[in-house]
């Protein structure tokens, strides 16, 4: 991934990278806020593999995600 100050609070497609494994990341959920749910599109939440994700309601499909900002 580049290190491009421009670039860096773009989200990345889950087509193109998959976060670490147990990393948590904020994720973009595009259809989340439909009814009946009407949830946030953005959540945190932690992917452990194999399609699986802590912290968001299995049925949203999740398309985009962006690494947390790190405390200094």
């Amino acid at each position: 991934m580049e290190n491009n100050p421009q670039n860096m609070y773009q989200m990345i497609s889950l087509k193109d990278y998959l976060p670490p494994i147990g990393e948590k990341v904020l994720i973009y959920r595009p259809h989340a806020h439909l009814q009946p749910d009407q949830d946030s599109n953005f959540k945190i939440a932690k992917y452990i593999g194999e399609g699986i994700w802590i912290g968001s309601f299995f049925k949203h499909e999740i398309t985009h995600w962006l690494p947390l900002i790190k405390p200094l």
